[in-house]
């Protein structure tokens, strides 16, 4: 006897479903790097602020000073701004973001086991009981 049809869309649909939780995966890791990377750049600017006001401390130049606090200044704006929009998506901030994502890549793996074994193991049962070989699934 045959693997019953309806086995096989189970299994079908749970491949989906596991398809679609690998893309929200990677979706919201390309997110993370994305933030990390926009709140690195925002560092760095932050600090060639402050590399400019002391360079123009040196030099008495207060075009170069005025343009270093300004610097400052943008940059803790970007930093506050990025950090309201984490908060407003529902989303952790950054520190929080890297073990939430670990924890939903294992909770996925689990889930995708658990789904798997479920209907396969439906099918060899009902397979064996029939005698049939499951090997060429």
């Amino acid at each position: 006897m045959a693997v019953s049809r309806a086995m096989r869309r189970l299994l079908h649909v749970l491949e989906i479903q596991e398809e679609e939780c690998r893309a929200a995966m990677e979706s919201a890791r390309a997110e993370l790097k994305r933030t990390g990377t926009a709140l690195t750049w925002n560092v760095e600017r932050e600090r060639g602020g402050r590399r400019l006001v002391a360079a123009s401390a040196a030099t008495g130049e207060i075009a170069d000073r005025i343009a270093g606090i300004e610097e400052t200044r943008v940059a803790k704006r970007f930093a506050l701004a990025l950090s309201r929009a984490l908060r407003n998506r529902n989303r952790p901030l950054i520190c929080g973001s890297a073990s939430s994502s670990a924890s939903a890549s294992n909770a996925g793996r689990l889930r995708r086991l658990s789904r798997r074994r479920k209907p396969w193991s439906a099918l060899k049962q009902g397979g064996v009981r029939n005698g049939i070989s499951m090997t060429g699934f």
